[in-house]
């Protein structure tokens, strides 16, 4: 089995029961109730479930029409989401109602003003901008009273310099922490 660590913790990993566990459950891949989509991939199928209280994602690989179901449950930061997600599913196959997902995580307004001016640094870095033209454009107001010869200690240059750094980290990979609770642990600074 092959799974994407990438995967947010709401998605239910299936793979096959190993041998000798007599009685494994589990609906073959194509009786799922009320299946909203479903895809086919080198590595296994993902499935989503339509549910009055919020979608169920799963992904599923291997043989498990054969052999029923084993669920995977990671022993990681996101265990407390991940059996939430196993036990919303259980009660779903059980036709009983689920209760809603967890919340996601909000953005306050100011972290979505510092990404937004991560991501216009970002692009100003890309076109070839200097740091201090960047800072020209983000902060007007404040670039003004700054000389060539002050901008070498300026705040103002470290605030630009912290803002392309988070820019690099959503490009690189850190925008998946958007989406689940470590996106508290991205260094917004």
């Amino acid at each position: 089995m092959l799974w994407e660590p990438h995967l947010l913790p709401s998605v239910v990993l299936i793979g096959p029961a190993p041998p000798g566990f007599a009685g494994v459950l589990g609906p073959r891949a194509g009786n799922l109730p009320d299946i909203r989509a479903r895809f086919e991939g080198l590595t296994g199928e993902s499935v989503m479930l339509d549910d009055p209280d919020g979608a169920h994602r799963l992904r599923i690989a291997g043989d498990t029409d054969a052999t029923g179901w084993a669920f995977v449950i990671p022993y990681d930061a996101m265990l407390e989401l991940r059996l939430h997600a196993l036990r919303r599913l259980v009660l779903k196959l059980a036709g009983l109602p689920t209760g809603i997902p967890p919340p996601p995580p909000v953005l306050t307004p100011y972290r979505r003003y510092r990404l937004a001016l991560a991501l216009r640094a970002l692009d100003g870095e890309a076109e070839g901008a200097s740091r201090r033209e960047i800072g020209t454009v983000l902060f007007i107001e404040e670039a003004r009273t700054i000389t060539a010869h002050d901008w070498k200690s300026s705040g103002l240059r470290k605030k630009v310099a912290r803002l392309i750094r988070l820019g690099h980290i959503m490009r690189d990979g850190g925008y998946r922490h958007l989406l689940t609770p470590d996106f508290a642990r991205i260094r917004w600074g």
